[in-house]
């Protein structure tokens, strides 16, 4: 839809259930990476503000399996709007995958192409992999700003061998990283705000 719109002759209708919000203005516990449910100690959000989710949708992993309920985002800009504000990608054998099972265009030439044109990467946008200028920010936690379980885990897995990676997405990654996000100056970039 954004695409379509820069014609000037072209006119687009987006019509999404839900809220209609910008960066600013998200409620207070859909700002931060742990989506303000404090480890479990607090209410999630989806009890706190109802009104940004669909309700009564489940899901299952595999066939037999029992049915878990699957939280989805309700406003302009879907689950992003909710959702773990991560951005981490694919790898490239799953894009390879789909690919052979029929997915033309979804190879992983083509998907990083994709990532590429999507992202604005604040720490490695000058690699050929990554992308800057797209409307997608990808921000990293410094490690002065982890937090305890964070470190702890970074240290358990080098003591296990484990090597660090400071770019998950780059496509040779391997080892502990810090998860990129889609954040801008500490707030939640939706496609909402990103594309609209």
């Amino acid at each position: 839809a954004e695409r379509l719109s820069r014609a000037p002759a072209v006119k687009v209708l987006v019509i999404e259930a839900g809220p209609d919000f910008r960066a600013p203005d998200i409620p207070a516990g859909f700002r931060d990476s742990t989506m303000g449910m404090a480890l479990g100690m607090g209410h999630a959000n989806d009890v706190v503000h109802p009104e940004y989710y669909w309700h009564g949708i489940t899901a299952t992993r595999a066939r037999g399996q029992q049915a878990f309920p699957y939280r989805r985002g309700r406003g302009v800009g879907g689950s992003s709007v909710v959702n773990g504000i991560y951005a981490m990608r694919g790898i490239a054998s799953d894009f390879e995958q789909w690919e052979r099972m029929g997915a033309t265009g979804w190879g992983p030439q083509a998907m990083l192409q994709g990532f590429i044109n999507i992202e604005d990467d604040e720490k490695f946008g000058d690699q050929p992999y990554h992308g800057t200028g797209g409307p997608t920010p990808i921000y990293r936690e410094s490690e002065a700003g982890w937090g305890g379980v964070d470190r702890a885990l970074l240290a358990a897995a080098t003591d296990a061998g484990y090597g660090f990676e400071p770019d998950l997405n780059s496509p040779t990654s391997t080892g502990v990283s810090p998860f990129p996000m889609n954040v801008r100056h500490g707030l939640r970039i939706s496609a909402n705000h990103a594309y609209i």
